[in-house]
């Protein structure tokens, strides 16, 4: 059973005594993806979707016999939906660039990457084409880069590893309590765990490093920040726009 529900994660069962059984915490494991999303983004256009739909083993008789694929009346029943979702809807962000929403499996069970349909749009649109890889570069990087741009066809011209000092800290061994308290070394020993993720990405043609600014942030944090990625030729830049949100709200 596919649950996303936060509120089904911690549940008492076995109310009423008797028949009904006995009275238990328990609760539901919750899988917030589908199959089905992540071939739905790997797919080319509607044929595509569909002869990937039909190669999935749903399973196995008691005869031994395969049974594959969403059989006719399967497909019937999922084709209007399927149709809807290959569509990638334009819209555009706060900062007034252009967008092309469309769905993403999450990385954890998936590739985690957005539609190839978006992103295919999307590079006849324009001359420069932003998209995410989530979970990290040792997971949701490894993924972009070996499926979705094995099956699409192309090569990114730069990866950018997004970072903050709170996950520097995190990795350098600061408590949580103390996350927002300045202490240089704990970045320095967080960038350990950055310099592996730098490490993945230098399969690309190039990194960047952006740094997403808080308001607790010192300036001598960002200073070894940038220090530490001048001395390695990785191309830094800081995008406050968190700060800026703050000061407007």
């Amino acid at each position: 059973m596919d649950v996303n529900d936060r509120s089904l994660r911690y549940i008492i069962t076995g109310l009423h005594g008797g028949k009904n059984g006995i009275p238990a915490e328990t609760g539901f494991d919750i899988t917030p993806a589908s199959e089905l999303m992540a071939i739905l983004c790997l797919a080319k256009d509607q044929d595509d979707l569909r002869s990937r739909i039909d190669n999935i083993l749903l399973a196995t008789t008691a005869g031994k016999k395969t049974f594959p694929g969403f059989r006719p009346w399967c497909w019937r029943s999922n084709s209007c939906f399927t149709e809807r979702c290959l569509t990638a809807q334009p819209c555009s962000n706060t900062g007034g660039y252009s967008c092309i929403s469309s769905w993403r499996p999450f990385a954890n069970i998936a590739h985690g990457c957005n539609s190839l349909i978006a992103t295919k749009n999307a590079m006849n649109l324009a001359d420069y084409v932003i998209t995410e890889a989530g979970f990290g570069s040792d997971l949701g990087a490894e993924k972009f880069f070996n499926i979705k741009c094995r099956t699409a066809g192309i090569t990114p011209a730069l990866s950018v590893l997004v970072v903050t000092t709170q996950s520097l800290k995190l990795h350098g061994e600061v408590p949580y309590a103390k996350i927002a308290s300045a202490d240089p070394e704990g970045i320095m020993k967080g960038m350990r765990n950055l310099e592996r993720h730098l490490h993945i990405l230098r399969t690309s043609i190039s990194r960047c490093l952006w740094y997403e600014q808080v308001d607790f942030d010192t300036d001598e944090e960002l200073l070894l920040i940038r220090n530490w990625c001048e001395q390695r030729n990785v191309p830094y830049a800081v995008n406050n726009a968190y700060n800026l949100g703050r000061r407007c709200a």
